[in-house]
């Protein structure tokens, strides 16, 4: 098995929710670590499979409390399209 990963940060422009994690989530910014893994004897000949690992701080502050919950690489990828789609509406309807 082969695993690559990479770290950044996302920010979310409207509240969204994401499988795995507990309702809705509040605007913001969230780090995020989306790994590729192959599986398997012949790993370099199978497609990559892909999983995210989401950091939410439960209590902001000094002594707050930081949770990573693993979470389905699609459903992030779709609730950033819809954060895009949303945002880019509400510049239309600014300028309208």
């Amino acid at each position: 098995m082969t695993e690559e990963g990479d770290c950044f940060q996302v920010n979310f422009n409207w509240p969204f929710m994401i499988d795995g994690l507990e309702g809705v989530q509040p605007a913001g910014k969230y780090s995020v670590e989306i790994y590729d893994t192959r599986q398997g004897i012949f790993w370099f000949l199978k497609p990559r499979s892909r999983y995210a690992w989401f950091r939410i701080c439960e209590s902001p502050g000094l002594s707050g409390t930081l949770r990573t919950v693993r979470i389905d690489y699609d459903d992030l990828m779709k609730a950033i399209s819809r954060d895009d789609r949303l945002t880019i509406e509400a510049e239309r309807n600014q300028v309208d």
